[in-house]
């Protein structure tokens, strides 16, 4: 099977809120990427709350975490992320954190 990386910068980088909607083994990766930033403007009017979201910008950066996924599971992904956007990143635009290394692909 196929696998993928997840960029996750809010829920997705707690292992315990992931683990909801993906049972399998993840390898995850701290990194930043270029050129987003953390907004909390995504309105959750059923539990009148907001959510965290990111969006373009510019000459800023956004840190989270990747995790290796079977592609099979971005499905249900897309289904608990249901008003965000998935977005192809530019590998060239994730930066690792410490010690951690990038995959090449």
């Amino acid at each position: 099977m196929s696998r993928v990386f997840l960029f996750g910068y809010g829920s997705l980088i707690n292992e315990r809120s992931r683990s909801k909607t993906y049972s399998g083994e993840s390898a995850t990766i701290p990194v930043a990427v270029d050129h987003f930033e953390r907004r909390w403007n995504l309105e959750n009017h059923v539990r009148g709350a907001c959510a965290v979201s990111i969006a373009q910008a510019p000459g800023k950066h956004v840190n989270g975490i990747l995790t290796e996924i079977e592609e099979s599971a971005l499905p249900e992904f897309d289904l608990r992320e249901h008003k965000y956007d998935r977005l192809e990143l530019p590998l060239a635009e994730v930066t690792a954190w410490g010690n951690a290394v990038l995959p090449e692909e």
